[in-house]
């Protein structure tokens, strides 16, 4: 038998699922007239804050194994968003690098993004955001964690 905070936390990974649906309805016009997933929005976002991850480390981020994030990441090249080069240190190592058209690309969408959501945030306050942003960053340490 489950207990009460089990069940809590089922209803919670629930809502945060639909919260996610909406939030890529909310979006996804615009990805699916530019062809990019969520997911490569998410990677590109990644890269653009951390230039130079080496492909290991971004699977790491998106919680996709290796395999999938290259196929991802060749998608991305293919699209000239991201640029990769061997690592110097280390040449079976591979680091992508956000492209000048996918800085443009993340730049362009982060405003349409912000301007769509903007609805959603009239009706919440500066603080429950940041809770709502802690709460998520110390669950997803805690998954990051339990899978080591």
């Amino acid at each position: 038998m489950a207990t009460k905070k089990e069940l809590l936390f089922l209803e919670f990974i629930q809502m945060v699922e639909k919260i996610k649906k909406a939030s890529e309805n909310i979006s996804g016009n615009n990805l699916e007239k530019s062809g990019i997933t969520p997911l490569q929005i998410q990677a590109l976002d990644y890269l653009k804050n951390n230039p130079g991850t080496p492909v290991s480390k971004l699977s790491e981020h998106l919680f996709m194994s290796l395999s999938s994030v290259s196929q991802l990441t060749d998608r991305l090249f293919a699209q000239k968003l991201i640029d990769r080069k061997s690592d110097p240190d280390d040449r079976r190592s591979v680091l992508v690098f956000l492209t000048k058209k996918g800085k443009q690309f993340v730049q362009r969408f982060k405003k349409i993004q912000l301007k769509e959501i903007s609805f959603i945030t009239r009706y919440m306050s500066i603080e429950d955001i940041e809770h709502m942003i802690k709460i998520h960053k110390n669950m997803l340490e805690k998954i990051a964690e339990s899978n080591k």
